[in-house]
């Protein structure tokens, strides 16, 4: 079982379901090997299965503490989900680029499991802002479906938006664990959310091809790569990449400080469009990420954390500058039905050489219903 504790806490799924099943084989009326049996169940979402096992032990253990929370967390997991965040924002600065005031939000609601591994949705996002030209605003609305099975998630969905411009969209998504430690992501979207709004004024939309590999070693370190192509409708051809690397320095009781790395570079081939799109830029960051727990009891707790990062920004045709981003937020769980986060957020960034300053508010709900 130790084993199996240790694979479950480094976030090793293949390992934690073959050690719980040998466990199991062991010592097969041994309570904890029952829990973890359940346990990897769920982790799968074979959700039957689950309820089946833990009948048993409610059945034999009635009052046993740990098959309590258990049924709690199974049931929790089958429920509906919903999930909104939400940053209202305010910028000066940015030259042609400022957004001025701003909002984004976005939010979905899940179904609960339909034969364990399907799910459907609806999706609702919200996004404006103050560029020179004036007010632009988006709203999208949208239906789909989400396919999970053991190692890998699969999403569908179309989409409408309106507002300063309506189009159709949609878009499909894959997330693929080859391994415990490797993952691939792969994402097609028409319309993409990431258009930039002030294209919008001018009746320019891009679309999004994605794809991000992970290397996750455990808990505790990982570094991605990811790439990005995206057309835009005025003939625009914008190339991302970019690679993060993150460490977890001090993982004490209560405290983790983990430290963070990040290169991103973008190139488009039209120049002065009426958006920004650098000919070639390339940011090199480096921060730190200091999470607390305040508070803890049982399934609640209350979690402080403060992110500082900053590095270099470079732009063709435009002298180097520096960027930086200052976060701190309190992040709060009820129980496994509702997390919920909230903080403030401060970021220097550089536009064709004019720097933007920004205030902004995060905010972070997600409730099982």
């Amino acid at each position: 079982m130790a084993v199996y504790q240790i694979a479950n806490a480094r976030g090793w799924p293949r390992r934690a379901e073959a050690e719980a099943e040998i466990a199991a084989s062991l010592a097969p009326r041994d309570l904890g090997s029952r829990i973890a049996l359940v346990e990897v169940a769920m982790a799968g979402y074979r959700f039957a299965e689950a309820r089946k096992l833990l009948a048993e032990l409610q059945a034999l253990y009635p009052d046993d503490l740990a098959v309590q929370r258990l049924a709690i967390e199974l049931d929790a997991k089958q429920r509906w989900v919903l999930e909104i965040e939400a940053q209202p924002s305010n910028s000066s600065g940015g030259g042609q680029n400022a957004n001025g005031q701003a909002m984004q939000v976005q939010g979905r609601l899940y179904t609960p499991p339909i034969s364990d591994n399907l799910r459907f949705f609806v999706l609702g996002d919200y996004a404006n802002a103050n560029p020179p030209e004036g007010f632009v605003q988006r709203m999208r609305a949208g239906i789909g479906a989400e396919w999970r099975m053991p190692g890998l998630i699969a999403t569908a969905f179309p989409t409408q938006s309106w507002g300063t411009l309506n189009r159709v969209g949609g878009g499909a998504t894959i997330d693929w664990a080859v391994t415990d430690e490797i993952r691939l992501a792969f994402g097609a979207e028409a319309f993409t959310f990431d258009t930039p709004l002030r294209a919008l004024l001018y009746g320019i939309t891009a679309s999004e091809y994605a794809v991000k590999a992970t290397y996750r070693w455990h808990e505790s370190r990982s570094i991605a790569a990811s790439f990005a192509y995206l057309p835009f409708t005025d003939g625009n051809q914008r190339l991302t990449g970019g690679v993060s690397y993150k460490e977890r320095l001090i993982n004490l009781p209560g405290f983790d400080l983990t430290g963070l790395a990040d290169a991103y570079t973008s190139s488009n081939t039209i120049l002065n469009a009426p958006y920004y799109n650098p000919a070639r830029d390339l940011s090199l960051t480096a921060g730190l990420l200091a999470e607390h727990v305040l508070w803890r009891r049982y399934e609640k707790s209350l979690v402080q954390a403060l992110m500082v990062d900053a590095g270099l920004y470079a732009e063709q045709g435009y002298a180097n500058n520096w960027l930086g981003t200052l976060s701190y937020e309190h992040r709060w769980r009820f129980d496994p039905m509702t997390e919920f986060r909230y903080g403030v957020l401060l970021t220097r960034r550089v536009y064709d050489g004019s720097v933007e300053n920004t205030l902004g508010i995060i905010l972070g709900l997600r409730q099982r219903i």
